[in-house]
């Protein structure tokens, strides 16, 4: 799901596309006289060769585990192969994490896992940091 608004100084407030968690994204085109904000689902995705869905073009939902004690999990169990694979949010480009599982970076380098097989994928963020685990089963 995805909303935009134009925001006004003091407007309403900002209505969403319904219940759930959404990334907020804040931009201004012409030095901060217009603002704009645009939501977008927040559901996590694995995408890429090496994820379950062996392809760049279509993802491969995480389950919402839910949220305890400051946390907010994600998981995946599921055939994996030796190729890169990535973490994306909203089965958009907008926003994708890679990089090292135990430190996940924004637009960080594709992931890849040491071999072939099923793996349950753990995806956790704190409220700072985003990191994730591959448990073989």
């Amino acid at each position: 799901d995805r909303s935009a608004a134009t925001l006004d100084l003091g407007g309403a407030n900002i209505a969403t596309p319904g219940a759930g968690a959404y990334y907020l994204t804040i931009t201004t085109a012409d030095e901060g006289i217009t603002w704009n904000a645009t939501m977008v689902s927040g559901g996590w995705s694995l995408i890429g060769e090496g994820s379950p869905s062996m392809g760049w073009d279509m993802d491969t939902p995480l389950n919402a585990d839910g949220f305890d004690a400051g946390v907010t999990t994600y998981s995946y169990t599921g055939d994996f192969t030796e190729g890169d694979w990535k973490f994306r949010a909203g089965g958009a480009w907008d926003y994708t994490l890679g990089g090292d599982l135990t430190g996940l970076s924004a637009d960080g380098a594709n992931l890849s896992l040491p071999a072939a097989g099923t793996y349950t994928i753990t995806l956790s963020y704190d409220g700072q940091t985003y990191s994730a685990t591959a448990d073989p089963q």
